[in-house]
């Protein structure tokens, strides 16, 4: 076997008194493929971002980070390097790719400054060879098809490019002078299911041409599955299971893999609440039936011909058109499509953020008029959101209490706050939240808890409809089973009818029991959640279906 690329021995990571990574011992070889996950707060990124030598100066590092180039230089500790040198190595034989692109690329230069800024600072190109170089990497990620194409992506900021193409323009700065060890950490988890999918594909693709080691860290096991050689599965800062993808994956031996892989939606029965990490590690592995539902009686939501416009000085875009569709009370409706697709626009209309510019919305069957000040307020009674991110959905200056009684107090300022108090703690007992945390603030909860708190908020006024926006898609998978399970739960216990929306397929597949499948604005298919998998009517249907990351069996 050939001398390793990467040699970690006893990797060990302080920050103050907080132990984020003990003892991690990673083998990697050339041209091979090694995942990483595990929960948020395992040590995943800490992990990947300590190689480079990116960690905060805070941090306290011990053990060792031994590299060797391919190129045959002699073995390297990365954890003694000095920053000079470190810095030469960053680009040069070790590439990075962070997960958000927006807030990794540099928002007042181009596309094209950025990359020439990469090739330049590593390879000793002339500026004619350096543009070459620009539109060969452009191709290699499929940013361009043609030569003649590149002007019009390299003139670009990064706010004019979609999320997947700014993801490439990242792929492409980080392959810029050929690195032996590209670092991806979660470089797909905001991206819509068709995107990934052609990211992923994209990164195996390069990553075997080229013969490149890759780490690929992730807390989604099928992401994992679809990129990655062998797999190492992190646990409060420790190695618990590593080996093989297939083996690793379809035969866990840690109760805590074992509950990574058991939560994931797309194996799991509608029927059923998802197993979670917790139960794994308590032993608790029997499938748990969901409570019965009450039948759906009358339709609660109707949309006819909706349209919606966004207008400029002198341009318009319409986001929405000639949409219609039923909701009929205590069901719920999945609502899936690509970025841009229309979906998160239709869902602000819903709760009166964003004007329909034609159709109508009928409630409990009687027309809104938005305009009128009696059906605004209906509506709010009637329909409330959880949006996507939770820390930008709470105020930090507020606590968490102030919060989710805000809605009450809107109606009814002059509240007696003593029975204010009484139903705060049951809504916190009722999210499975501690009773005692009125007085604390957003920052101090973790990312489900927070969601959670949202969940109580949109629920305390006692609305019959709830409208979900990709409300799970920032949490790992161990946490999304455990809000999921949540919804479910309250669904059936306060008779609630869901709006689901989500680019995740399988999350959809699990909460609906029927489907709306958008397409650039338009409504491209409507059918029962089972008949939708099993006989997509679109081509566009079946591609998004395809797109879900690999099947891990059970």
């Amino acid at each position: 076997m050939a001398d390793p690329l990467l040699e970690i021995r006893q990797l060990q990571i302080c920050f103050g008194e907080a132990i984020a990574l003990q003892g991690l011992d990673l083998v990697v070889q050339p041209g091979e493929s090694v995942g990483i996950v595990g929960e948020s707060g395992s040590g995943k990124s800490v992990a990947c971002l300590a190689i480079p030598g990116l960690l905060p100066k805070t941090a306290r590092c011990s053990g060792q980070i031994a590299f060797r180039s391919v190129a045959g230089q002699s073995s390297r500790d990365l954890l003694t390097l000095p920053e000079r040198e470190l810095r030469q190595l960053r680009g040069d034989r070790l590439g990075f790719i962070f997960q958000e692109p927006l807030s990794s690329l540099n928002p007042v230069f181009s596309a094209g400054f950025q990359l020439l800024e990469a090739i330049q600072q590593h390879l000793p190109l002339s500026q004619a060879e350096a543009q070459q170089r620009v539109i060969a990497l452009l191709q290699e990620v499929q940013l361009i098809r043609e030569p003649s194409q590149a002007a019009q992506i390299l003139r670009r900021y990064p706010h004019q490019l979609s999320g997947g193409q700014r993801q490439r323009l990242m792929i492409a700065i980080a392959l810029a002078a050929n690195p032996d060890l590209l670092l991806a950490d979660e470089p797909t988890t905001a991206l819509d299911a068709t995107v990934q999918a052609s990211v992923l594909q994209l990164l195996r693709r390069l990553q075997q041409q080229r013969q490149m080691a890759m780490i690929f860290v992730s807390h989604d096991l099928g992401v994992i599955a679809e990129v990655a050689d062998r797999v190492v599965v992190l646990y409060r800062g420790q190695v618990v299971e590593q080996g093989r993808v297939a083996d690793v994956l379809n035969s866990p031996q840690h109760p805590y893999t074992q509950g990574l892989v058991a939560c994931r939606p797309q194996i799991n029965p509608r029927s059923c609440y998802l197993p979670t990490v917790a139960d794994f590690l308590e032993g608790q592995t029997e499938p748990r039936s969901l409570p019965p539902r009450s039948p759906a009686t009358q339709p609660l939501l109707q949309v006819e011909q909706l349209g919606i416009t966004y207008r400029g000085r002198s341009t318009a875009f319409q986001a929405v058109q000639n949409l219609s569709f039923t909701l009929p009370a205590g069901l719920t409706l999945g609502l899936v499509g690509e970025s841009g697709c229309g979906k998160s626009s239709l869902a602000r209309c819903l709760v009166g953020l964003v004007p329909a510019s034609e159709g109508q919305i009928w409630l409990d069957q009687q027309p809104l008029d938005l305009r009128s000040s009696r059906d605004r307020q209906r509506l709010r009674q009637t329909v409330q959101m959880v949006f996507q991110d939770p820390a930008a959905a709470l105020d930090p200056r507020w606590t968490v209490g102030s919060a989710i009684l805000e809605p009450l107090r809107i109606k009814q300022p002059r509240r007696d706050r003593t029975a204010d108090q009484r139903l705060l703690k049951q809504w916190l007992q009722r999210v499975d939240l501690p009773t005692d945390i009125g007085d604390r603030y957003p920052h101090e909860f973790s990312g489900g808890q927070r969601q959670r708190i949202c969940i109580a908020r949109a629920l305390i006024g006692q609305p019959r409809l709830l409208i979900c926006d990709e409300s799970v898609s920032a949490l790992d998978v161990s946490v999304q089973a455990q809000i999921l399970n949540l919804l479910k739960q309250l669904q059936a216990e306060l008779g609630l009818t869901y709006l689901f929306i989500s680019h995740d397929l399988a999350v959809v597949r699990y909460m609906s029991d029927r489907i709306l499948v958008m397409n650039q604005g338009q409504l491209e298919e409507d059918s029962p959640t089972e008949q939708l998998f099993q006989r997509p009517q679109s081509d566009y249907t079946r591609r998004l279906i395809a797109a879900i990351p690999g099947e891990v069996a059970a």
